[in-house]
């Protein structure tokens, strides 16, 4: 079957041996073998289908259909460390909900406005979110090496 590529990303207008209009497909570029010929109609190629690849045959570079194995986690490992922005969120999002009850449940909405006032915020603003948070990553580091020797 020769098929006429349109510039439209993988869409095809197929032709049967006589010329006539077969319906429209998309094709994968994996399914395309070579290109046999100039169209007389307009300067489009046209390309010649692999074999079976018109039946969805051909092979495809998808991913198999088995699910990957998840790694197991650890639930004794220790919890890594909250950074400075979290801590502002866990501080002010109750603050921000309750000066707008509109927000509730806008989980999205009220992470939007924390973020901008996160980069609003000056250095000095940041200051006590950033020693929480480098305490939290000391406890971690900590954590981390009763854990290692566990092991």
């Amino acid at each position: 079957m020769d098929v006429l590529w349109t510039r439209c990303g993988g869409f095809v207008r197929t032709r049967s041996k006589k010329g006539h209009r077969a319906p429209s497909l998309s094709v994968g570029y994996d399914m395309v073998l070579h290109v046999c010929r100039t169209s007389e109609a307009s300067s489009l190629p046209v390309l010649t289908m692999a074999k079976g690849a018109a039946k969805g045959k051909a092979k495809s570079k998808a991913k198999s259909d088995e699910p990957k194995e998840k790694k197991v986690k650890d639930k004794d490992a220790p919890k890594k460390g909250r950074s400075a922005y979290i801590f502002f969120t866990m501080d002010r999002r109750e603050e921000l909900v309750a000066e707008n009850p509109d927000l509730k449940g806008s989980v999205t909405e009220v992470s939007k406005i924390l973020g901008a006032e996160w980069k609003k915020m000056t250095d000095k603003q940041k200051k006590p979110y950033e020693d929480q948070a480098k305490k939290d990553k000391e406890r971690y580091e900590k954590e981390k090496e009763k854990y290692e020797k566990k092991k």
